[in-house]
């Protein structure tokens, strides 16, 4: 036997079968969720601030890793290498691959603390290309390397390609992966 609650008048409606619907667990309640409008979900600020707090440790941790091996002997000098035939162009994939998926994931936090889709997937496009871009630009001071503006338009390509696969959903049939296998060296 299965039973729901008109909430209206408070009685019980009994139902010879199964509906076909899923029913939210809210709208069977005997009690009335008080200022809840399925359309207009409220921000949840603790997950909010989980995501904040996990973005910011990660984005502190590889700051540290960085500046400890790669950016130890900075120069005051700025520089700009065009690196375009570097690792046959494995790199710029990598920027691109990297940026995509740093959006992917900041994207699933903010939808889980109930951000619209569309402010999820352009904050996170926005805050995983200004990480990617923080990094190239501390590169930019790095003593045996420089900015690259290919490394940078392959970050920007994939903060683009993020934010496009919620524009255009076609896109998401395409989703970038990577595999590794080791050679015998």
């Amino acid at each position: 036997r299965f039973v729901a609650q008109d909430l209206t008048t408070k009685k019980e409606i009994n139902l010879s079968h199964k509906p076909k619907v899923k029913i939210p667990l809210s709208l069977l309640a005997k009690q009335p969720i008080k200022n809840y409008n399925p359309f207009k979900p409220q921000i949840d600020y603790e997950i909010l601030a989980g995501v904040g707090a996990l973005t910011l440790s990660a984005g502190v941790a590889v700051h540290i890793y960085q500046a400890n091996s790669w950016w130890q002997d900075q120069s005051t000098e700025f520089k700009i290498v065009n690196d375009w035939e570097y690792a046959l162009w494995l790199d710029k994939m990598g920027h691109f691959f990297g940026t995509n998926l740093i959006a992917h994931n900041l994207s699933s936090g903010l939808e889980a603390a109930n951000l619209s889709l569309e402010q999820s997937a352009i904050y996170a496009a926005i805050g995983a290309l200004a990480f990617e871009l923080y990094i190239e630009i501390e590169d930019g001071f790095g003593p045996q390397w420089g900015f690259s503006p290919g490394d940078a338009a392959a970050n920007v390509l994939g903060a683009a390609y993020s934010l496009g696969q919620y524009y255009y959903p076609t896109l998401k049939h395409i989703q970038p992966r990577v595999s590794y296998y080791p050679s015998e060296k």
